[in-house]
């Protein structure tokens, strides 16, 4: 009997790491649900490229290549550990970096109007945004028509594509660390003195760290995965993920602000919390739809 059947390869930073990228689809699903039962007065344009595009569109056919992946390795070429190396849809990769750049591209434009458009806060962060892009569609692009590579060994792949793969999760962080920190920032600059409508905004920065965080963090683990083992699928569990995140952290961000609301029904100093309305010149009501644009992160 051979070594391959007596002495199996270890599945956990394989076929287990990628295993974990699937969980967070149901939540985003959920949080979908609670949108759309709410009833937001939000523009269609919101309404199109946040929950219909991003989640059951990108999301789901995300889901899908992933669940795909699974049942080749689990079931279809299950036993057969050659196959585990190979990589049969590299391309996935595609709808990873689009629910990314959709949602930096809206959280971005969230601090272009808390910043009162500031064209070198928001230029920064959109530079980062428009790397992490470019580089993604660069490895896209290798991926699919660079016959010897989409047919190779992930192995083989990964140190073809290593400085590539290092350059994207580099611009991600950055963008996510970058992101959050302008918004806690800006909304800690926003606060007036009032003792209620304060409140409100720490519970904005509070939610907008909390979920940046999250984005934040997976993005580094990412980077220092694949710099410390980049012959393995374990920097893929986290870029499975964080397009999980940013759909899960935006749809959060949106549903929040029902029970921003509900704080703010309690007092007689509050502000709207909604996302929509477009800013004045007056600086006063500004200041206030920034503040109701910015519902936490």
């Amino acid at each position: 009997m051979s070594d391959a059947v007596t002495s199996p390869p270890a599945l956990d930073n394989t076929l287990g790491a990628l295993l974990i990228g699937v969980l967070l689809w149901g939540i985003s699903t959920m949080q979908t649900y609670e949108y759309y039962s709410t009833h937001y007065m939000d523009p269609r344009w919101i309404q199109v490229m946040v929950p219909d595009f991003v989640h059951s569109v990108l999301d789901t056919l995300h889901e899908v290549m992933l669940c795909h992946f699974i049942y080749s390795y689990t079931v279809s070429r299950f036993g057969d550990y050659v196959f585990l190396g190979q990589v049969e849809w590299f391309a996935m990769v595609l709808f990873s970096f689009l629910v990314g750049f959709i949602v930096q591209s809206f959280l971005t434009y969230r601090v272009w109007i808390l910043s009162k458009r500031n064209v070198l806060i928001t230029g920064f962060i959109y530079m980062l945004v428009l790397g992490e892009l470019v580089v993604s569609i660069v490895i896209f692009l290798i991926s699919c028509f660079f016959h010897r590579w989409s047919r190779g060994t992930y192995a083989r792949i990964a140190l073809e594509l290593n400085v590539l793969s290092r350059l994207i999760n580099a611009f991600g962080a950055a963008g996510d660390v970058a992101i959050t920190v302008a918004l806690i920032w800006l909304l800690g600059k926003s606060k007036s003195g009032i003792q209620r409508t304060d409140a409100i905004v720490t519970k904005l920065i509070t939610f907008c760290l909390t979920t940046g965080l999250a984005t934040s963090v997976d993005a580094i683990l990412s980077l220092i995965s694949i710099s410390v083992w980049p012959t393995t699928f374990i920097y893929i569990t986290f870029y499975c993920v964080v397009a999980r995140l940013y759909s899960n952290s935006l749809m959060a961000t949106l549903n929040a602000r029902q029970k921003l609301r509900s704080v703010q029904d309690t007092t007689s100093h509050s502000f709207p919390v909604h996302v929509v309305g477009r800013p004045t010149d007056d600086d006063s009501k500004e200041h206030q739809i920034s503040i109701k644009r910015d519902v936490g992160r």
